[in-house]
């Protein structure tokens, strides 16, 4: 079939990048390089009634462009677009009913579908691919993928919108377990700026219009700075979230924009995949500084505490309070303590005017003498309510990543405590604020066997954020004793991002507690760890500033099915353990009270072992970007020191010396004791290093075999 031409250049003549298997690149920036393919309409053609039979390993691949570049920036820049896709990984409906859908949607046009190699007779996987009469850059090609799977989703037909990208890899037929194809070739090539102009436009208009509105709202923002009071907002974080807004700091922190969308420097994707709305932005890349897996959006002060100050709540209120904010000429800070400090003046001048003349000030109205005896009645006796851990008449905080089991383990002490008589399950309110419907039915029914009570918020009229007022109630009633109040997790109650607030609240807790109340709260840490590795405790330092005992629960190993955890303290008011290990399954599909049957506290052997594994996880977090610098080189193949090293620092610009040393201190057999590659002994002291895999036994070979495979 003769195709119509653009310019001269007949389509059937257009080229359009290719390369094979997923590592094939030709990129100025990588140190094993192979030229591009290119492959036109006819080759397409011709693969989709023959397709290939490979390993996805070894399976051809285009990118819709004729520049030859795997780099998204250079495709978004430089592009020439002639060919739009669709990915369907989700129950698509058969290729024969998807033709009449494309038909629809194309009007007409020619297109090329076909079962992708995992596809099966339940889920029939495919690609369709719609060949364009002209090229377009890299916006309006967008524009109308993103218009493409608009209108596939409108039928309940969901496409991976990984095809918007710039440089997303569309596979080319390969033949799996279930393959067929149905294609249009009538020479009728679509045109998606004269079908879909409305919608483009529609697109394009609405994309100037969010970018406006962020802009309006910055000149708002900006007027407010200049302007500043302190009694604008009722404490720092909320004067700096009227000063700023968070597109400012994105764009500071080197995201790219789009409308009212965002991509973060480091995006590997292309991906603007981080949203703002209503003041806040929401991050869906989990590459991305900014991403909470759902758990919340950021304010501008929090995308400048995590942008700037890599989390840390108290560096940024300082700098925040001494540099970017003022008021008038001043710094807020001092601001602050200027009108402090006439407060107090004006305080102690309305009581020396009330009592007509000035009373000399005596410290000893303050002083506890003769109260003794009341408070030793009131005081209670070093009982352990989750043993060795959390101790009665006192606030605990509880800090883990998300599946590291501190509910579990929550649960598993405390259904202990209970058994041995430490405190009676009436006085224990687990409130459960963090769980879903089915984790609610399991724990409640652990908590009615084992005779604790079980809270849930929004059930039977209570409320979370009314905790404050709960435990006013509870102290003013003379109830707070022997009571054991278990908060699952602690940002469902307060909001830790928020001094003011977070100080708040630990101010009723602290009295709570002062009355003979017990609190165990149980809080999240941050996704980054810090500079040495270890895990970074989310939101304000209120929780252990005025908590009595604080512990960091980290995972140490994790290997058949069970995962080794470990308790490390570093707060503690009492003869509470500094350091406690536990096991428990991780086996799939077990009911949640086997797993919680399966806990089991390490004895002193096995204790140690985990802190060694502790050591050896947080050392490897530390050279986690060298180790995966080396194992990127060594996922390509086997190499000799010296290459593998210039490779790597090529790639990575990471000193020689470093590479040097995490080489040799990760070479060994042992994949469990941090050991990721091992040397393959060679002739004449050569040596070759290979990846270490989980089960793997060390493959013969020799450093003559490297050298033949390079062809030296």
């Amino acid at each position: 079939m003769v195709c119509r031409g653009i310019g001269g250049v007949m389509l059937s003549d257009i080229k359009l990048t290719s390369g094979i298997g997923q590592y094939h690149t030709n990129e100025p920036d990588k140190a094993i390089r192979t030229p591009y393919l290119t492959i036109g309409i006819d080759d397409i053609r011709c693969l989709v009634d023959n397709p290939q039979v490979v390993d996805k390993t070894q399976a051809q691949w285009l990118i819709p462009s004729t520049l030859p570049s795997r780099n998204f920036k250079d495709q978004e820049q430089n592009g020439q677009y002639f060919m739009l896709w669709v990915d369907l990984d989700k129950n698509p409906p058969p290729l024969t009913d998807l033709a009449a859908i494309m038909e629809t949607v194309l009007g007409g046009a020619d297109y090329e579908s076909y079962n992708t190699s995992s596809a099966t007779a339940e889920n029939q996987k495919a690609r369709i691919l719609i060949f364009l009469d002209q090229p377009l850059g890299f916006a309006e090609w967008n524009l109308a993928q993103e218009i493409l799977n608009d209108k596939l989703e409108a039928l309940n037909i969901i496409p991976d919108r990984a095809n918007q990208r710039s440089a997303q890899l569309c596979y080319l037929p390969n033949k799996g377990q279930l393959y067929r194809s149905q294609s249009k070739r009538e020479g009728v090539f679509f045109n998606p700026l004269l079908i879909w102009a409305k919608e483009i436009d529609s697109k394009q208009q609405m994309l100037e219009v969010e970018r406006l509105a962020l802009e309006v709202q910055q000149r708002i923002t900006m007027a407010k700075k200049t302007a500043l009071k302190l009694s604008d907002a009722p404490n720092l974080i909320g004067a700096f979230n009227l000063a700023y807004t968070v597109q400012e700091w994105l764009l500071s922190a080197g995201y790219a924009q789009r409308g009212n969308s965002f991509r973060h420097p480091h995006s590997e994707s292309g991906s603007y995949s981080a949203t703002v709305k209503d003041g806040r932005v929401n991050a869906l890349s989990s590459n991305d500084p900014l991403y909470t897996d759902g758990k919340g959006a950021h304010d501008a002060f929090s995308v400048y505490a995590t942008l700037f100050h890599r989390g840390d709540i108290g560096a940024a209120l300082t700098t925040a309070g001494n540099d970017l904010l003022t008021i008038g000429a001043i710094s807020y800070n001092k601001a602050l303590q200027i009108e402090w400090a006439n407060s107090k003046t004006d305080t102690e001048q309305n009581k020396q005017h009330a009592n007509n003349e000035p009373q000399p000030f005596n410290l000893a109205k303050f002083s506890l003498n003769g109260s003794s005896k009341k408070m030793r009645d009131q005081m209670l006796e070093d009982v352990f309510v989750l043993p060795d851990i959390a101790l009665l008449g006192q606030a605990t905080v509880i800090y883990a990543a998300p599946n590291t089991g501190k509910t579990l383990l929550t649960l598993h002490l405390l259904i202990d405590g209970i058994k041995q008589g430490c405190v009676g399950g009436n006085d224990i309110f687990y409130i459960n604020a963090d769980d879903t419907h089915k984790g609610l039915v399991e724990k409640l029914e652990l908590a009615e066997q084992h005779g604790f009570n079980m809270l849930v918020p929004r059930h039977k009229g209570f409320e979370a954020d009314q905790l404050s007022g709960y435990l006013g109630s509870m102290i003013a009633n003379n109830d707070a004793r022997g009571k054991v109040l278990i908060l699952d997790t602690a940002k469902k109650f307060t909001d830790l991002m928020d001094k003011k607030v977070g100080s708040k609240f630990m101010e009723s807790a602290r009295e709570f507690v002062s009355k003979g109340g017990t609190l165990i709260m149980l809080a999240h840490v941050n996704k980054h760890k810090d500079a040495e590795g270890k895990s970074v405790r989310a939101g304000t330092t209120d929780l252990v500033d005025d908590g009595d005992c604080a512990y960091m629960l980290d995972a140490v190993s994790e290997s058949d099915d069970i995962k080794s955890v470990l308790f490390s303290n570093f707060k503690n008011r009492g003869d509470v353990a500094s350091e406690l290990g536990f096991t428990y399954s991780t086996a799939k599909g077990q009911q949640y009270v086997s797993r919680l049957q399966s806990v089991k506290q390490l004895n002193e052997q096995q204790h140690a072992a985990a802190k060694q594994a502790k050591s050896i996880a947080d050392q490897m977090d530390r050279d986690s970007f060298t180790i995966n610098a080396i194992l990127e080189v060594l996922n390509r193949s086997d190499m000799l020191k010296t290459d593998l090293v210039d490779a790597a620092h090529k790639e990575s610009c990471i000193s020689k010396q470093k590479l040097n040393k995490v080489l040799f201190d990760y070479c060994g057999s042992d994949f469990n004791r941090g050991h990721r590659w091992y040397i393959i002994p060679g002739n004449k002291n050569a040596k070759v290093y290979s990846k270490l895999g989980h089960f793997q036994n060390m493959k013969k070979a020799s450093a003559d075999d490297y050298r033949r495979a390079k062809g030296l």
